[in-house]
């Protein structure tokens, strides 16, 4: 009963979050670029190293089918099935393969648009790691952001590569709620790393999206009254 109530709730607010995710993008980016040049050398150069290990071991090895397409395809179904379990499904069925992909199943609702997209946007290993890390802080610091680097390069690359139009899921919840939604998303958890990464809290992060969203606000509001007078 519980779950079907969220699955209904989840659904009935798909628009308002994507139209939310729409307006906020540009306060997202305004306070991503606030504090990007405040990174030090001693953050950028591990992250940086990171990034591009990743980048180069996929071109070399895991653009590969047998090298490379397990490990995206069980994290792509990871997140399925941990969106599942956070909005109190069952999950009955987890598999992975080389061949033909993967799949998940679960029971206790109808499903909602969060468990389908969240492979989309949801950093799932990142923020493995930095859960891991906050509780079990057994790395030194330059190995830990360089590691940081590699997940978030996984992510991105993945990311880039699952996300078209063919791709059953997006199909699902619509291509117009994709392209309202997942670019913001996206840039959402990718300003919240660095906001991490200069140790600021999450409590200063969504003030300045809040801040950039009602300036934004304030200037739309202002034009259509132009407009009008």
């Amino acid at each position: 009963m519980l779950t079907r109530f969220i699955d209904g709730l989840i659904n009935l607010l798909k628009w308002p979050i994507a139209l939310l995710a729409l307006f906020s993008t540009p306060a997202i980016a305004l306070a991503i670029s606030d504090e990007i040049t405040k990174l030090s050398g001693n953050t950028l150069i591990p992250f940086t190293a990171g990034l591009f290990a990743y980048f180069i071991l996929w071109k070399l090895l895991f653009t590969r089918r047998l090298w490379g397409s397990w490990l995206p395809t069980f994290e792509h179904e990871l997140t399925h099935t941990l969106f599942a379990l956070i909005t109190l499904h069952k999950v009955t069925d987890f598999h992975t393969s080389y061949e033909k992909g993967g799949h998940v199943q679960y029971i206790g609702g109808p499903g909602n648009w969060l468990i389908t997209i969240a492979p989309y946007f949801f950093p799932t290993f990142v923020i493995l790691l930095l859960v891991a890390h906050f509780y079990f802080p057994l790395l030194q610091r330059d190995l830990f952001i360089l590691l940081l680097g590699f997940v978030v390069s996984f992510h991105l690359i993945s990311t880039l590569l699952e996300t078209n139009a063919k791709q059953p899921d997006l199909s699902k919840v619509g291509l117009f709620f994709c392209w309202c939604f997942l670019p913001g998303a996206n840039l959402f958890f990718l300003g919240w790393l660095i906001f991490i990464l200069l140790e600021r809290s999450a409590t200063q992060y969504f003030t300045s999206i809040y801040n950039y969203s009602i300036h934004h606000g304030e200037l739309a509001l202002a034009f259509a009254n132009k407009q009008l007078t």
